[in-house]
């Protein structure tokens, strides 16, 4: 399912996206029967999980031949999973991206800041459901600089501009503001203000002792 005939004109384009189940909203058995097909090799189903191709706009019925709807990722046991984070967060974004409305809302708002767009890592092919540590810690660092504007109380209202970017917002600064700006995030930061306000207390208290 990781074949570079599929990934390249339609995973970067997010036609297609992997649906991970059990997640916080749907079941595996929420989804529908996965499609039927040789495995080869050693390679296994998940027994607790599901990794599922869907498509989220019209595809050739050649390629659809070759890679049904809801289709099931196999796996050889010894080789990690893909990374939740990242597929939940591409997922959404392809929503946004097909389906999203009025993200002008958010782009003429002056007191939202655009999110810090993280920098893209390289994808090895050969990776392509496999290990995507870098680009989730890049994902993180993205939610974690979102959460500080926030909590800061920084609007960053001309951020967009100061920074090179467009003010059109895609579907990537939708979803890192978003994900950014949840309570999880916005109270992460505030941890580690705390932390870091009371080591300087505890440094300084050495000091003077």
């Amino acid at each position: 399912m990781g074949a570079k005939s599929l990934h390249t004109p339609y995973f970067e384009s997010r036609d297609a996206v992997v649906l991970k189940t059990p997640n916080d909203i749907l079941e595996m058995d929420d989804m529908p029967p996965k499609a039927e097909r040789r495995l080869f090799g050693d390679s296994r189903y998940p027994v607790n999980s599901r990794y599922t191709l869907q498509w989220l706009s019209p595809v050739d019925w050649p390629v659809l031949r070759m890679f049904p709807n809801n289709t099931d990722a196999a796996f050889v046991s010894r080789k990690p999973k893909p990374a939740e984070t990242l597929l939940h967060y591409n997922y959404g974004a392809a929503a946004v991206k097909h389906w999203g409305r009025n993200i002008d809302v958010l782009t003429n708002r002056p007191n939202v800041p655009r999110p810090s767009a993280p920098q893209a890592a390289p994808l090895d092919p050969s990776r392509v459901i496999g290990d995507q540590t870098k680009t989730t810690g890049k994902l993180a660092e993205a939610r974690d600089q979102a959460g500080q504007q926030l909590s800061s109380g920084n609007g960053g209202g001309g951020s967009a501009v100061a920074g090179g970017h467009s003010e059109k917002w895609d579907e990537d600064d939708v979803m890192l503001f978003f994900w950014g700006n949840t309570k999880a995030a916005t109270e992460r930061h505030a941890k580690r203000e705390r932390v870091r306000e009371e080591k300087i207390y505890n440094w300084r208290a050495g000091i003077v002792g």
